[in-house]
């Protein structure tokens, strides 16, 4: 396929690029790269897939995204901690030049379910991912990387982009918003920017609010299936050595709590969207085509709106969640041409009016596969996208790798 040129808008091109949504099966890993005239700005959005069934897919796909990021990684997005978001994070890390690591502020004993839960598909967990677990910023720093923790959404909205915007560095124009007095950003978004300070591409990240429920019900079956009190339990939980202790320790333990307190349910409380894409309002004008990248496979999607938009495993079956996400996100959703379906498009996580803002002729994604007892997308999921838009489905198969190049201008 031939990927749009700055000449199919005419005059005032000013941003264009690419992205892909990788076939790695029962996962989530999302790239892409984002230019101007003169710079160019690499990101990824979550990496990662289910263990051992989809490793391969995973490798196959994570050494294509890496040649085609040029072994270079602006920004490192992971939407939440479960290991089929993250499984494939220890590789990015050693063959790519991973600068700036925006990841949603998690409570100690969500990250530790987010352990337990991997326990039925990979036992024992590699070391680098109980690392993860107990202390996320230090694993990150030590492998080089500047970290922002994004905390949930306080109710206020989302700011289009944070002031002042300031250089990095002299060949790369995007900025991430200053911490002020040391303390974790409401918002942390970033922004392809021209002469210092005009965003014209905008990452902009959002964390649903937290639900406390199944927190509390884990750390009671926890304390119970340790023979720690509960005092003793969060003290553990409070620092990362003891956050190793448990995810080191008998695994047997943090099984049985997770599943006596999820019963059977996966539930993900803590996830972070993300939008990519130009500044709401003002434009004159974009183009984006998809297609599945193999030969053989027909699909060609072009359509005005160039943004994208994904909500990791946010929890957006309930009325109120649902509201939540489209006001965050509601100065937006006119741009929004791609929009992939939470958690992996689960019918559990989906209502059908998280649809409702988005254009017709909108293309949803679902990355998953037909994996144990889950069976996504899930066929309200599945309805609803095909009578909005179009619904692509990634999977393991390499043919249903999902590419979409874009132009803009403003």
């Amino acid at each position: 396929m031939r990927e749009p040129s700055y000449s199919d808008l005419g005059a005032g091109m000013e941003v264009g690029g690419w992205r892909t949504q990788w076939a790695v099966g029962q996962g989530s890993f999302h790239s892409g790269a984002v230019r101007t005239e003169g710079h160019t700005v690499r990101y990824v959005y979550d990496c990662g897939t289910t263990q051992p069934a989809y490793k391969d897919a995973l490798d196959r796909e994570l050494d294509e995204a890496i040649r085609r990021l040029d072994n270079r990684v602006d920004l490192l997005y992971l939407s939440h901690f479960h290991k089929d978001h993250t499984s494939g994070v220890e590789r990015l890390l050693g063959r790519a030049d991973v600068r700036h690591v925006i990841i949603p502020l998690a409570p100690a004993s969500e990250r530790i379910m987010a352990l337990a839960a991997s326990l039925d598909a990979e036992d024992p967990l590699p070391e680098w991912y109980v690392e993860l677990i107990a202390d996320p910023v230090g694993f990150f720093v030590t492998a080089g990387a500047n970290v922002t923790e994004v905390r949930p959404d306080d109710g206020n909205g989302l700011a289009p982009v944070e002031f002042p915007l300031e250089p990095a560095d002299n060949d790369q124009p995007w900025f991430t918003a200053p911490t002020p007095g040391g303390q974790t950003p409401d918002r942390a978004s970033a922004a392809l920017a021209e002469g210092g300070y005009r965003p014209l591409w905008l990452w902009v990240p959002w964390v649903l609010s937290q639900a406390r429920t199944t927190q509390g019900a884990f750390l009671t079956q926890l304390s119970t299936q340790t023979g720690l009190t509960r005092l003793q339990l969060e003290d553990r939980l409070a620092t990362a050595e003891g956050l190793r202790q448990l995810g080191t320790g008998r695994r047997d333990p943090l099984r049985r709590a997770y599943n006596a307190a999820v019963q059977g349910r996966n539930l993900n409380f803590t996830s972070m969207a993300l939008y990519s894409g130009p500044p709401p309002g003002g434009g004159r004008g974009g183009l984006a085509e998809g297609h599945y990248e193999a030969a053989g496979v027909l699909a060609l999607l072009a359509r005005p709106q160039v943004g994208w938009l994904a909500t990791g495993d946010a929890t957006l079956r309930a009325a109120e969640r649902t509201a939540e996400f489209n006001r965050a996100f509601h100065p937006f959703s006119s741009t929004v041409g791609t929009f992939v379906l939470p958690h992996h498009g689960s019918d559990e996580n989906f209502r059908d009016d998280l649809l409702a803002p988005f254009r017709p002729g909108t293309t949803f994604v679902a990355s998953a596969d037909k994996h144990g007892r889950w069976r996504h997308p899930g066929p309200t999921a599945t309805r609803a996208s095909m009578s909005a838009g179009h619904l692509i489905w990634v999977r393991a198969d390499e043919a249903t790798r999902w590419t979409e190049h874009f132009v803009a201008s403003r």
